[in-house]
């Protein structure tokens, strides 16, 4: 066997081939683990963790049982005298390996329109995230997918207080299962997850070395800034004010290819996962559960048409959450390139789909956004965008407080914010500091002229340079800073240049990690 690179600019892959005559031949690693794990005092795992191994005979990928991590497949069609297998935490880099890189058509017509991929898609057709809470064995091309999948979990909360007493219980036991590693940095802003992380780590002896905020900077007057301020104080602990020090357009691309072109949003949180990466070793992050009692479609607009089977309808309240285009926008894109299917029955298709997944669960609203909103796209900030760091905490993925609130029924999460309940049961002297929404809507400060022009111009560069079959679209959308278009125009730019494996390859290079681009933001947000 010929054990070749080890990993693609900073992504973990193995591509393992075998034949009749020759056996297997691996290049890659052989094993490899993500996420973090975390036992409880019977050695029972609590974490999110998952890995695969190949141990000569037989390749196995167990994924994390909610499927929140990227462990991504390509499978060939195997005949009997040859098969093979590529696995890699990022779609780009499993195209780089030598994955076909054929876009998908429906996938991609949802996807401009929500912002995210739903169920085990991808943006490519052949590429898919490992069966979420199966796993995967392969042995000479034949599969094998075993195990329960994605967790349905009927209502068993009876009541808010009943679901406030587990929350504020299961979440004590989470932090204290997670103590720091090292010095630490806790990411801050004005909502209820990095509040009830920040509160208990001090309740449990454990200061950061700093908190850090995504502010803007020193004189901005968003709420997130100014709670984050009111925090820091409370506790005694030094605030970092993060601003961006990189053009957007640079930014959006990074963004991109690191999280393998799964969603839309993020971009506007760079810099605070830059400065984390080049500042800290470890920090918290929010992600989790708060997707399972709270939501934008948690909603009764959307459960009555969920209940109606209104799918056409639910879609449309779906995408108008995110950050897609229109109808008549995507026309036009899908008539610039033949990969993109435009027409909204085929959304409402894949929507429809991905729902029926989740009948009978607590709250089928919830348990939907939790497993693609949380494990499509949120998933993406501490396991892929700060795939360079493994100590990252996420207390409110530890399973037994996940399991506990899938049986939080929609009924009650429509009556009452189960998570505000909490943080001010758990910590009742901090009652008073208020949450983002209860302040006013930030003041809309214009850039500096010289800063304004200057990323619009590098934005309408970029497109021209990069923007292929897209080129004169993006560059006159650039122009008018269109802030819906734009985006969606430069992912698909990038995803034209990923459907080879030299483009893949050469995306990796250029803005992947390790790259000049990667590594001049890390030195711009240093602390």
């Amino acid at each position: 066997m010929s054990p070749g690179p080890q990993s693609l600019h900073g992504h973990a892959f193995l591509d393992l081939r075998w034949s009749r005559e020759r056996g297997y031949s691996a290049i890659g690693q052989r094993e490899h683990e993500i996420g973090l794990s975390v036992k409880d005092a019977q050695g029972i795992e609590k974490g999110i963790v998952g890995r695969w191994r190949f141990d000569g005979s037989q390749l196995l990928i167990e994924p994390d049982p909610f499927g929140y991590l990227p462990i991504f497949v390509w499978i060939a069609p195997a005949n009997e005298s040859e098969a093979r297998i590529i696995v890699g935490t990022s779609p780009i880099a499993v195209v780089a390996a030598g994955a076909p890189g054929e876009p998908d058509r429906e996938e991609l017509g949802l996807w401009c329109r929500v912002g995210l991929c739903l169920g085990e898609r991808t943006l490519f057709k052949q590429v898919r995230l490992t069966p979420r809470g199966k796993t995967l064995s392969w042995r000479e091309g034949r599969v094998t997918v075993a195990g329960p999948g994605l967790p349905i979990v009927p209502a068993t909360i009876k009541t808010v207080e009943e679901g406030v007493q587990g929350y504020c219980d299961l979440f004590r036991q989470a932090m204290k299962r997670r103590p720091p590693m090292g010095d630490f940095a806790m990411p801050l802003s004005g909502g209820r997850d990095s509040r009830m992380m920040l509160l208990d780590c001090i309740a449990l002896g454990w200061k950061p070395k700093a908190c850090v905020t995504l502010s803007g900077g020193p004189s901005s007057d968003h709420p997130d800034a100014v709670i984050a301020r009111m925090l820091a104080k409370r506790v005694d602990v030094g605030l970092v004010e993060v601003e961006a020090h990189s053009k957007w357009i640079q930014s959006e691309a990074r963004k991109h290819v690191t999280g393998g072109l799964l969603v839309l949003e993020h971009t506007w949180m760079m810099p605070l996962w830059d400065t984390l990466r080049a500042s800290y070793g470890c920090w918290y992050d929010g992600l989790g559960c708060g997707a399972i009692t709270r939501g934008d479609l948690c909603k009764e607009s959307c459960l009555d048409r969920y209940r109606r089977g209104a799918w056409e309808d639910l879609t449309r309240e779906f995408a108008s959450y995110a950050l897609g285009v229109n109808d008549e926008l995507l026309g036009t894109l899908a008539r610039t390139c033949d990969w993109i299917e435009p027409s909204h029955e085929s959304a409402v298709a894949l929507v429809k789909e991905e729902f029926a997944r989740f009948e009978g669960a607590a709250n089928p609203l919830t348990a939907m956004s939790f497993a693609n909103w949380g494990g499509r796209a949120i998933s993406l900030n501490p396991y892929m965008l700060c795939a360079t760091h493994r100590a990252i905490h996420t207390p409110f993925m530890d399973q037994d407080l996940v399991r506990f609130l899938f049986g939080y029924p929609i009924e009650l999460a429509l009556e009452d914010d189960l998570q505000t309940a909490c943080v001010r049961r758990m910590h009742p002297s901090f009652a008073d500091v208020p949450f983002d929404k209860d302040l006013p809507k930030p003041k809309k400060h214009k850039k500096p002229l010289v800063k304004a022009i200057g990323g619009r111009l590098a934005t309408v560069n970029h497109m021209r340079r990069n923007g292929g079959p897209f080129s004169s679209l993006g560059v006159a959308r650039a122009l008018r800073g269109d802030s819906r278009a734009v985006p969606v125009i430069a992912a698909l730019a990038l995803l034209d240049q990923a459907r080879t494996a030299e483009g893949a390859e050469r995306l990796l290079a250029t803005y992947g990690f390790g790259s000049a681009a990667d590594a001049a933001s890390l030195a711009a947000h240093r602390v």
